[in-house]
């Protein structure tokens, strides 16, 4: 089969598991006020999106934030930014109540392929107690220690400016897209923001569109955190806003884009990072036209 049919394939295959999936889905229309409970202060509802409390919270403060839009694939910028602001609010809500929880991460799986238990368009917001999650906390150690190392230079800023030199970012507004060289997969990228704001939102929907519309890749992982909430902007971050995205193995494909190399040894990247570079920066300067 060649590229096209197989583009084909995985679009058709992608396409029917959506549709077939709105069927007797949870959150779709009203369904959600009868399968879905509200957290402790309510149902927070925005005109593209609303917040429903998990059944198997990982912490105490832990919620899905829930776009109106089934179709995770094909949400315009608008329902994105939706569903960060009303996960922004809902932060805000949980830390009001309990400002001990001051670390905020949000996670996004899309589609079967990515381990997401539901079709449905969904993120999930938390707030750990204090530390963040392993991976996030051992970062922001690290970056602390940096500091210490380096008469105070911060490790977000250096991280950012060595991937501007080698020439694998791409500034939306104070957006920064980052083709990065230490990825867990091929097909992962970063951004990074001082905040949650539209060129934030805007630089997602570039990178979406560009990886299912151009590179025809369905189903992806996303990981993201925010500086601690008892920060303010006039603290001068330590931590920026700091999302990982990467596009999972074809959906069509029955092998894991996980093996023990990957696991227990290095990640095992086979694409190029310029090459993806230039992917990524073709789809998103022809969509800014």
């Amino acid at each position: 089969m060649d590229f096209v049919g197989l583009n084909k394939v995985k679009n058709g295959f992608t396409s029917k598991l959506l549709e077939d999936s709105k069927k007797n889905c949870d959150f779709c229309g009203k369904n959600y006020l009868n399968s879905t409970a509200e957290d402790k202060f309510g149902r927070l509802e925005h005109r593209l999106s609303y917040t429903a409390a998990n059944t198997f919270k990982y912490d105490r403060w832990h919620t899905l934030v829930v776009s109106r839009n089934h179709d995770t694939l094909h949400l315009i910028e608008a329902e994105i930014a939706d569903m960060f602001e009303l996960a922004l609010e809902w932060l805000h809500k949980a830390y009001s109540i309990e400002p001990m929880y001051t670390c905020p991460e949000m996670i996004w799986d899309a589609m079967p392929k990515s381990g997401a238990s539901q079709m449905h368009t969904h993120l999930q917001a938390s707030l750990g107690f204090d530390i963040y999650y392993g991976n996030i906390e051992r970062t922001r150690q690290g970056a602390r220690f940096y500091a210490q190392r380096n008469n105070g230079r911060n490790y977000f800023n250096d991280y950012l400016y060595i991937h501007q030199v080698l020439g694998l970012t791409i500034q939306i507004g104070n957006a920064h897209i980052i083709v990065h060289l230490t990825p867990i997969k091929d097909l992962e990228i970063m951004i990074m923001d001082e905040k949650l704001n539209k060129n934030f939102y805007k630089a997602l929907h570039f990178v979406l569109r560009t990886f299912v519309d151009d590179l025809k890749e369905y189903s992806f992982s996303f990981g993201m955190y925010l500086p601690p909430m008892n920060e303010s902007s006039a603290d001068g971050h330590e931590m920026p806003v700091v999302c990982r995205l990467v596009f999972r193995n074809p959906v069509t494909n029955l092998r894991s884009d996980m093996n023990g190399l990957d696991l227990y040894t290095s990640s095992v990247i086979g694409k190029d990072r310029y090459v993806l570079y230039r992917q990524l920066k073709e789809g998103i300067e022809k969509r800014q036209k």
